[in-house]
This record gives structure tokens, sequence and C-alpha cells, in this order.
């Protein structure tokens, strides 16, 4: 289960020194686990603290730790239910108790309370885990961690410091976390800090922490860049960039645009896609002890190349300078996307790219065609990005004698139905996309649409005979349904074709014809193959198909397999009123800009693609269309004809 996005994308945030939290009180409710810091994340904290303060810092600069969220207890001034965000204070609380340790009068820092855990509240509180005498905290797991962690720490400084260091930097940390004299600014630590409305904090955190799954590394990237320096001020840098992450994240969330590069409705916030790809662009070039690994945390990956680059630049840059940084590559690299979207045709092939290359990271190699067009205008990337996807639709199966007679690829025998169903699905896919493009310059393909109905089943424009990849029962169905055709029209009737008509339906009385959990069994096949011969043949007739046009692409179109199933064994004339029917209840596109992931599709509905329309309509077809209950020999070559004119435009230069 994910973060809940629309929960926490609008909860107010803001930076707060530490300085401000020692006056509140946290609550730590009891069904948080406890403590659990390991040395390692120790260990950053207090080299980012030292290489933060060897940088040097301008007066007004500060060090960011990670988000806390936290709800107002009601009628309590500042006491708050800690509700993410216990290991970061309780660490911070125990390094602030080491350089407080050899004054006089130690400052005055926040407070605990812990819901029925005593023994940890009173370590705390009582200052417990700095006390080297004490052995209670090896009774309980969560004050073990602790005195561990307070025992890194000290030895940290007492240990790993040169002499000019520790007679320094105590000293220095102290200052991060002292408020400055009135009216004057100092380096110090900062927190973003999260309230929530409301007062249920155990819905709150499980709304944010359910399963343990902690803020997502989009929403600490976002936290990182948007926060404002208090409550009440407007800081009006994060204020412009608040309303740009929205825009951004709002158009990304339109169903055509992100349709274009993605097929994964999943994602809720569709920005971490820009988010990845800054910081794939940022982890290639980051040296090899600052880089990340993506497998290591997929869901905070992100936020892990950022956090780092942030590091790196801490000891030569001031932090807004960073933000600013890391900012202007966000907005380049939506800009970027934005610019790819608004040219129709380049929206059409990288939407077309995306679905013949699922698994390819195809904005980086946009990124990579851009640069080799580079001074070369529009038309050369354009060049470029039509030949990346023209060779993933190009076939071959012409036999040397078909080369020969320069006979077309898509006509040669080999690339059927039978043998090449994924090189037949793409390229029609193809084709309607292009088709949809060459329409009208408004008219753009909804991937999103192709993708909700899930429209990649074959369908065989002039209907196959049944087989027996079928079920006793399918074969029972189509064939009464080609009877009630041939007893509807004259011209299939023949004394021959009525009496196989009347085997058949004496055969299919049987109760073994109305078996639907398996194949077609031989024996039932071998009773009844002789007469579907003879019923296929004055349809086979009129349309003047043989079997090899029968799967070839000229009689293929792209559907999804509910519709295929509907379809069913009908002629041209019912296939095409079934498809117009379906299409008709499918999802409205004047929805608005609706969230992807809500859109639901219907059983009896589909999207009836460009090119599939016109194939069963016989728009290619030149002059009178004939009997438009079959796809006849005139309708295949010209569909063929169209179907190849497109499938040159992509796979030659």
């Amino acid at each position: 289960m994910r973060v809940n996005l629309t929960y926490l994308f609008f909860m107010a945030f803001y930076l707060k020194p530490i300085y401000d939290l020692f006056n509140y009180r946290f609550v730590i409710p009891a069904y948080q686990r406890g403590y659990r810091w390991e040395d390692r994340q120790m260990r950053d904290l207090l080299r980012d603290l030292k290489d933060f303060l060897q940088r040097p810092p301008s007066d007004d600069d500060y060090y960011c730790l990670q988000p806390i969220v936290v709800q107002k207890v009601k009628e309590k001034d500042n006491e708050y239910v800690l509700i993410d965000g216990q290991q970061r204070l309780t660490s911070i609380y125990m390094l602030l108790s080491y350089l407080d340790k050899n004054r006089t009068k130690p400052r005055k820092k926040y407070s605990f309370s812990f819901e029925r855990r005593k023994v940890q509240e009173d370590f705390l509180s009582n200052a417990l885990f700095a006390d080297s005498e004490d052995t209670s905290y090896m009774i309980n797991i969560d004050t073990f961690y602790m005195r561990r962690a307070y025992d890194f720490i000290h030895n940290w400084f007492e240990q790993e410091l040169s002499d000019n260091e520790y007679d320094t930097l105590p000293s220095q940390f102290r200052g991060l976390f002292s408020a400055p004299a009135a009216g004057q600014s100092a380096p110090c630590v900062k927190i973003i800090w999260y309230e929530l409305p409301g007062d249920n904090p155990m819905e709150a955190f499980e709304r944010l922490n359910y399963r343990r799954i902690s803020l997502t590394g989009t929403e600490l990237v976002k936290a990182m860049l948007l926060a404002s320096n208090s409550a009440d001020a407007i800081d009006k840098d994060s204020h412009n960039r608040a309303h740009a992450w929205d825009a951004m994240e709002k158009e990304l969330q339109d169903p055509m645009f992100w349709s274009m590069l993605s097929t994964d409705t999943t994602r809720l916030a569709h920005i971490d896609f820009v988010l990845d790809i800054v910081a794939d662009q940022i982890n290639i070039d980051a040296p090899k002890v600052y880089k990340c690994s993506r497998k290591l945390d997929e869901e905070k990956y992100n936020y892990h190349v950022i956090d780092n680059y942030f590091r790196r630049l801490a000891t030569i840059k001031a932090r807004r300078a960073i933000v600013e940084d890391v900012w202007t590559r966000i907005e380049n690299t939506y800009n970027k996307i934005r610019n790819w979207y608004d040219n129709p045709r380049w929206y059409h092939l990288i939407g077309l790219w995306r679905r013949l290359a699922p698994s390819a990271n195809i904005v980086s190699e946009l990124q990579q065609l851009e640069q080799q067009a580079a001074g070369n205008g529009k038309d050369e990337f354009t060049r470029l990005l039509r030949r990346k996807v023209g060779n993933l639709i190009a076939v071959d199966f012409r036999s040397d004698e078909e080369k020969s007679a320069n006979k077309h690829s898509l006509e040669a025998v080999e690339l059927n139905y039978e043998k090449h169903p994924k090189e037949l699905l793409r390229i029609l896919l193809a084709v309607n996309v292009v088709t949809a493009e060459q329409i009208s310059t408004d008219v753009r393909f909804p991937f999103y649409l192709y993708d909700l109905y899930n429209e990649t089943s074959l369908e065989h424009i002039h209907p196959q005979s049944a087989s027996t990849d079928m079920t006793a029962k399918q074969i029972s169905d189509s064939t009464l349904l080609r009877i009630k055709q041939i007893k509807a029209d004259e011209k299939l009737q023949s004394s021959e074709v009525l009496a196989a008509c009347q085997n058949l339906l004496d055969e299919f009385v049987n109760e073994e014809w109305q078996n639907d959990s398996s194949h077609c069994s031989e024996k039932l096949w071998q009773k009844i193959q002789d007469y579907l011969e003879i019923i296929d043949k004055p349809f086979r007739a009129i349309a003047q198909i043989n079997e090899t046009e029968l799967h070839s692409i000229a009689n293929m179109a792209l559907v999804d397999t509910t519709t295929n199933s509907a379809l069913s064994n009908n002629l041209l004339d019912e296939k095409r009123r079934i498809l117009q029917q379906r299409n008709q209840r499918r999802i409205s596109e004047d929805f608005g800009k609706t969230r992807i992931d809500k859109l639901k599709a219907h059983d009896d509905a589909m999207y009836l693609m460009p090119a599939t329309e016109r194939a069963f309509s016989k728009f290619y077809t030149p002059g009178s269309p004939g009997d438009m209950r079959f796809w006849l020999k005139a309708d295949r070559e010209a569909y063929l004809n169209a179907i190849i004119e497109i499938y040159n435009t992509l796979t030659m230069e």
C-alpha cells in the first residue's frame, strides 16, 4: 500500500530551527515502534554536520533534517503527537545531551512522553543513556539502542576527531542548536515540520505509515525543495516553487500526457517520473562514494540521490543555491518532456515507442537522440525518432524468390496470424497510431484508452473457420451462427451446403457439444470436419479468400479480447454494428483531466481505433464497396496498400 498522497501533498510544511522546539512536548504513541537508529545513521548525521560547519556557511544558512509529522494535542499548548520522526528527534536529543555534558547549566530541550512505555520515558528524561554506570538499558530493546547510539556519539567526538577539531567542534555544534541574539542570524539546524489537521493521530499514522511504510522519496524531495522558512512569513521562492510543482503534477495527471510516457497507472504522484530522470542524471555524474543503487531502495531512490547531492555540495555551496540547482534541473526536465508532448508527431512516435519497447529507458534514449540531432533542427530529431520506432516494427520474412520478385515483406506468405502474431500486433498498432495523426493535426491517438481496454487481440475481419483450439461449445455456437447466415441468404445455399447444415444440426443436439471446459476432442472434430468445409465454401467463394489470405495481415485488425469474443463468427456488417455499439459505451474523452488511475474500463465497451474502424467500414476501398457483409478481395488489397504505405513511412529512410 502506498502513502495517501492526496492527504499528504496538501499538508502545511515549513522549516523550523531545532531551538524553536525546545518548549515542545512530543507524545510517542504506543502503536509506534521504538528507537532503532544504527551506527551508520548516526555517523552520517555527525559527518554531515561537521562538513556543514567546515564550509563555512553564511549566517543565514542552515542544515536541513528530514521531515517530522505531528498533530496538535487538543487543548494543550506546545504538545504534539509525534506521528513520524521519533528516530530523528531522539537522536538529536541525545546529541544535545552530549554537547551539554560538561556545562554547569545545560540548556532546556524538548521533552518526550511515551504512552504505556514508562521505562523508555524515564531513560530519556533522566539521561540514563549517558550514565556509564547504569545497566538498566540492558532490560529493554529500545533503551539498548538508545544507549548504543549515545555511546557512538561519545566515541565519535572523543576518538575520531583530531585535537584541533575536538577543541572547536563541540562549541560549533552547540551553536547550530542555539537561538541567535534578537535581530541577528546564524547557521543552524532546521527540520521540515509537517503539521496534520484533525485530532485523530491513529488515523493519521495509519495513513502515513501503514505497514511501516514511511514517507516516499518524492514526498521527501518535495519537502526539501519547497519548505518555507516559517509558518508565518511568506517565502516567495518556496511559494512559487510550490505552485509550479502543483502545476507540473496536474499536467502529468492528464491521461493523454501521462500515457505518452508510461503505461503505469499505479503511480499516484506522476512527478516522481521527472524526479527519477533528474536523479539518474545526478547519479551518473556522482563520485563512486555518492552513487546510489535503485535496487536497494526503489521507493526512495530519487530522494537518496538528491540527498547525497545536497551532502556532496554542502561544503562548497549554500543550501539555497543547491535547492535552486536541483529545482532548475526539475523544471528543465519537465519542460523538455512537455516540449515532446506539444509536438503531435513526437507525441505519437514516443507513445508508440513506449508500447513497442515497454521496458526501455526511452527518456534517456530520447535525450541521446536530441544530442545526435543537435544543430540540425527538429526535422533531424523527428527522423531519428522515426527510425528508432521503425526498427521496432521492421520485419522481412520473404523467401529469396519473393525478394527477387520485389514482393513486399508484408505480402509474404510467412508473415501471418499463426506464425507471427507479435509482429502483426506491432505493425497494426503503428498503423492505428499513424492513422490517428493523419486524420487531423488536432487529433491525438489516446494511448491511455488503448492501454485501458488492452487492445492487443488480433481479429479476423473475414471470420475464420471453427478450429480444434476451440471448445466443443464454441465450435457449435459459431457453426450455428454460420448456418443461420446461410439460411438467411439464398446466394449461400446449395443442396450440398443445406445437407451439411442439417447434418451439423443433428450432431449438435448431442450433449457432448455443450461441454465448455476443454478443447474439442479429436473424436468430435472428426465427425464434423468435412461438413464445416462444405458450409465455409460459399462464404470464401464470395470473399475470394483462401486459407493463406485468411490469416494474412490484410485480414487482421486490432481489438480487445472481450470484443474479439463478442464479434464471434459474424459477417462484416454485424461485426461493424457490434464494434460501433461497444465504442459508444466506452469511457468518454470529455471527462477532463481525470487521474488515469481512476479510469475504469467496462467489459461491454471498447476503444475503436481509427484504422480498425476504417477497415470494418471499408474506408480504404476505392469506388463502390460492394457487398457490405463481406471483406472482399478489393477491400483486402486496398487495406494492405494503406498498411504498406504507413509501414514504409516508418521503416524506410
